[in-house]
């Protein structure tokens, strides 16, 4: 029993160290789940939604080109069907298609297309955004024959 002092310092300098890591790790705060983030079928509806709508050309170039109004009026149509068939169940939408990046859908705006009647400013609850730049080739947009537009559809749960 010639070095008690020795193994009675060691003891003590980890049982210090475990009361220190207790303390750190239960005041260390816990990471809080991020509410303003969208939720995973709400993002995998809004990617299958833009995947779908920028493989349809028609869908593009009635958009981008502005044909005529009908052409319009059918590729809001189509986009429309899009977004009901990939829109997660219990959830609402709307949309429209802008040509400058400051477009809000309210409810006296006509042009924003709305499920169920209401705008996403009078909702109570999280609503979703998304947008899809929609543009013309290079060529037509050295010519100047197309324009840019900008489809902006939100989403949120009907609850």
């Amino acid at each position: 029993m010639v070095n008690k002092k020795g193994y009675m310092r060691t003891i003590e300098a980890i049982i210090a160290l475990v009361i220190i890591l207790s303390v750190v790790f239960f005041t260390l705060p816990r990471n809080a789940s991020d509410e303003s983030s969208v939720p995973n079928i709400v993002k995998a509806s809004q990617d299958a939604i833009i995947k779908q709508i920028l493989l349809d050309n028609e869908i593009k170039d009635c958009v981008v080109k502005s044909i005529d109004d009908s052409c319009q009026a059918d590729a809001s149509l189509k986009i429309g069907d899009i977004i009901e068939e990939n829109q997660p169940k219990g959830y609402d939408y709307a949309f429209m298609l802008c040509d400058n990046p400051i477009c809000i859908c309210s409810v006296t705006d006509t042009d924003c297309k709305k499920a169920s009647g209401k705008s996403p400013s009078e909702i109570n609850s999280n609503v979703y955004m998304t947008d899809l730049f929609i543009s013309s080739t290079v060529q037509d947009a050295i010519n100047q024959e197309d324009k840019h537009r900008i489809l902006r559809f939100w989403m949120w749960n009907n609850n």
